[in-house]
């Protein structure tokens, strides 16, 4: 058994392309399974007299947003085989955005109150 070689310099060329070639491999790997789910997030910026002399507040909040690999047959699932196009599937729910003038700053120092006014305007937005 030989001891492998760390140093590419030391390599021969045919040593160093397995080499790339493994590690091209794994990030290619790596790059077509990455999955990213984000969820339940609100925005919400309120000015009282900044702008306009009018309070107001816009906001957003989206349920979910995720992107998961996808085979050839665009079922998702773990892409084990080398494909030279990324498939990913994409789900957007519950996007909505809000301009309001009618309400008053929902803004509290308590963090738990605030964190379920926000929860109660995601769920009546929706």
């Amino acid at each position: 058994m030989t001891k492998a070689k760390l140093n590419p310099s030391e390599m021969s060329d045919e040593e160093r392309a397995k080499t790339e070639n493994f590690s091209d491999s794994m990030i290619n790997k790596i790059v077509d399974n990455v999955q990213v789910t984000i969820r339940n997030i609100h925005l919400r910026y309120e000015d009282e007299h900044v702008f306009t002399q009018q309070p107001y507040a816009v906001g957003l909040t989206l349920e979910e947003l995720s992107a998961v690999s996808a085979d050839e047959s665009w079922m998702s699932g773990f892409i084990s085989s080398f494909s030279s196009i990324a498939r990913k599937l994409l789900t957007l729910k519950s996007l909505t955005m809000y301009w309001t003038t009618e309400n008053e700053s929902i803004y509290t120092d308590d963090h738990d109150a605030l964190l379920e006014i926000f929860k109660l305007w995601s769920f009546d937005c929706q």
